[in-house]
């Protein structure tokens, strides 16, 4: 089987088993239209299902920060007043590892996407105050970070 994870188990390079190259290529492929042809790459949205199917499947608690949606202007400002906050990581694990308050991940389709300024000062103060927070440039990478962060038995 060639899974969709480029650095699956099957080819010795990641800790994906099986299961999870199955799943994780089932993710990537759920997200293509019927009689299309698949696209050169997959969409950010695609990526982060992927991610996230990856995580139920290991039960591990996450949570998205769905800042990137469009919105009217009148409804983008209460969302605002309200607390969202331009730049925030995409997905948040609440639960310590490894000396760190909790995980936060900036999820990037690619290594063409680049991390807005705002974004790096979210990165960089969630550091500061105990957080692990980092930019993952499509799925694999964020489950590789996602299986170092969680694959200790250290809890706070």
């Amino acid at each position: 089987m060639s899974c969709a994870n480029t650095r699956c188990s099957n080819c010795g390079k990641c800790t994906l088993t099986q299961k999870e190259c199955a799943m994780f290529k089932t993710a990537a492929e759920m997200k293509r239209q019927p009689n299309k042809p698949p696209k050169q790459s997959t969409t950010e949205d695609a990526e982060q299902e992927a991610v996230i199917e990856y995580c139920t499947l290991k039960g591990i608690k996450v949570v998205h920060i769905p800042n990137e949606s469009k919105r009217t202007p009148v409804y983008g400002a209460k969302l605002k007043r309200i607390g969202l906050r331009e730049g925030f990581p995409d997905l948040a694990f609440p639960t310590p590892r490894k000396g760190y308050h909790g995980l936060y991940i900036e999820l990037k389709r690619d290594r063409t996407c680049k991390p807005t300024a705002e974004q790096w000062r979210w990165i960089n103060y969630l550091n500061g105050q105990g957080y692990r927070a980092t930019v993952c440039y499509g799925a694999s990478e964020a489950i590789e970070e996602i299986n170092w962060y969680f694959n200790s038995a250290e809890v706070k």
